[in-house]
């Protein structure tokens, strides 16, 4: 059987441009003002009376006398002053310090780091006070690009982070919004040739956002895998696509986002992929972690966003890649 050929870059961008077009022509002022508006709130100011976590990782041979040699030191998370209480509930004085203001410090090597804050969030979800467990491990990237004040929106500079930086601190998933710490996920912008839109709608049983509208696939990305290797895993598992089987597939750019949410503070950089679907490929969930998939109109999609029947994350990279494609301006500085 002769294998098919891959269309070239090129000829890929070409045609993904001309789908954002299509689909960027059904965009009404009113829409165009709209998405403006949520990329410019895409980072919430952050608040001024939460519990600041800083984060000291010295190397794994440095004895207990020698802590001021540290690999790092930055303010790595953010909480409530309810979740600074549990947490020093459940971690030992030895690795967690507050100080006189309230702030925390978390001091070691970044497998002994690890180790106690997984402990910890074990502690917390028998507690009650963690919920929507995933059992799997997410990192949370220890340098400049990731302190919570980072105000270093560019859009490439953190994939090159997310793949490079060290040391790491690997701890459950969902323990990383209760600490306020920076995560990392893809989405995954799905068109049809004529500029249709393909979202998920995620399951009621999702512990975020349940019953809304999703991008094809978005998931974060877990602790020893590339932002590649999730990619191609999350469309297998949610939309049960696998990416040669799209007729183009381009990143389009990162951006950061952060807000305060019932668990804690959000904040990630959402790294977007453009992808386009022949006719014949349909998404079909694989996982159960989507209820089902909708093909939409541009000015269907605006509903979804203006009324927040869609998820914060999926409508960024939504604007994401309208702006990135030339179909959507955005006010300097936003």
């Amino acid at each position: 059987m002769r294998k098919r050929a891959t269309p070239n870059m090129s000829t890929q961008t070409e045609a993904l441009h001309l789908a954002w077009s299509a689909f960027a022509a059904g965009l009404s002022q009113s829409d165009r003002d709209l998405l403006g508006q949520r990329w410019a709130g895409k980072r919430q100011p952050l608040p001024a009376d939460w519990v600041r976590l800083s984060v000291h990782v010295g190397p794994c041979t440095t004895p207990a006398s020698d802590r001021s040699r540290a690999v790092f030191q930055g303010v790595m998370g953010l909480m409530p002053a309810s979740h600074s209480a549990l947490l020093r509930s459940v971690m030992h004085t030895e690795v967690l310090s507050q100080d006189v203001a309230g702030h925390l410090t978390l001091r070691g090597d970044a497998q002994t780091l690890s180790d106690h804050l997984q402990h910890a969030m074990h502690a917390l979800h028998r507690m009650g006070a963690l919920g929507g467990w995933r059992n799997e491990l997410q990192a949370m990237v220890v340098d400049t690009a990731h302190t919570v004040d980072a105000t270093d929106d560019d859009d490439n500079t953190s994939t090159m982070v997310m793949n490079h930086a060290t040391p790491l601190l690997e701890f459950e998933r969902c323990g990383h919004q209760f600490v306020g710490g920076v995560t990392h996920a893809v989405h995954v912008n799905a068109l049809t040739q004529d500029g249709l839109m393909w979202c998920g709608r995620r399951a009621p049983s999702k512990a975020t956002d349940p019953g809304r509208l999703d991008n094809v696939c978005a998931g974060g990305v877990p602790a020893g895998e590339s932002l590649q290797e999730t990619l191609g895993r999350e469309m297998m598992e949610e939309a049960g696509i696998n990416l040669e089987q799209c007729s183009a597939v381009a990143f389009v750019a990162t951006v950061r986002t952060s807000r305060s949410e019932a668990i804690g503070w959000h904040d990630e950089y959402l790294h977007v992929t453009n992808v386009l679907l022949p006719q014949h490929v349909v998404p079909c969930n694989q996982d159960g972690e989507v209820s089902g998939f909708e093909l939409l109109h541009s000015h269907q999609v605006m509903q979804a966003i203006r009324n927040n029947d869609m998820t914060a994350d999926a409508g960024l990279s939504v604007v994401q890649a309208l702006r990135c494609s030339g179909f959507l301006k955005v006010p300097l500085g936003a």
